[in-house]
């Protein structure tokens, strides 16, 4: 047996013994247990690799992700798992998505209430940004509506965006047809300023 290794079949059942017990603490729901069952289970395989005669610059990048949990566990965030700066707009969140998919729904009911009036669409969306008043409209303008609908439009019917319009639109046909498409699109702004919309308190709950 080369000098430095030890008997890898006992070593393994012995790592596989003490793995087995690191996926039972992780199975735990705390995310404190989760993440010591993490570095414990990165730390006996480093040692077992250790023992099976791998050079220890080898083994660092299996004990450096443990090393850095245990430090968070110190309050020091190791500088591998900083975030990194990105260039390039942020992603959207969920509300963001459910924004535009509620303002997507009310431009295009708009439009279809003003389809035979010989107007331009542009002028059409300006006159529904007008109507929409409150804290959650701010600012709203017939651009913003424009580009909600496109947006809409150009995404996978699996998209969150896509979903939420399914969603609210259908919301918005029920009550269209308890009181009228066009009673309807003002009850809807009220309703969702007076709600303050989100993905927690207003889609996920709206009759």
């Amino acid at each position: 047996m080369p000098q430095g290794r030890t008997d890898t079949s006992a070593d393994l059942t012995g790592l596989r013994d003490r793995l087995a017990d690191c996926a039972s603490l992780y199975l735990t729901p705390e995310l404190a247990n989760q993440r010591l069952a993490v570095a414990v289970a990165l730390f006996e395989v480093g040692k077992f690799l250790k023992a099976s005669g791998l050079p220890e610059q080898l083994i660092l990048p299996v004990i450096r992700p443990a090393q850095a949990l245990a430090e968070r566990e110190n309050n020091s965030l190791d500088k591998l798992f900083c975030v990194r700066s990105r260039s390039g707009a942020p992603r959207l969140t969920i509300d963001a998505h459910l924004r535009t998919a509620i303002l997507a729904v009310l431009a295009n009911s708009w439009l279809q209430l003003r389809n035979r009036d010989g107007r331009t669409q542009s002028t059409k969306l300006s006159e529904a940004a007008r109507h929409m008043r409150g804290r959650w409209f701010q600012n709203v303008t017939a651009s913003k509506l424009k580009a909600a609908r496109e947006v809409v439009s150009q995404e996978s019917k699996e998209h969150p965006v896509v979903e939420f319009y399914r969603r609210f639109g259908d919301f918005f046909e029920k009550v269209a047809k308890a009181v009228g498409p066009e009673r309807a699109f003002f009850l809807m702004i009220r309703y969702i300023d007076s709600h303050e919309m989100s993905y927690s308190m207003g889609i996920s709950k709206t009759p």
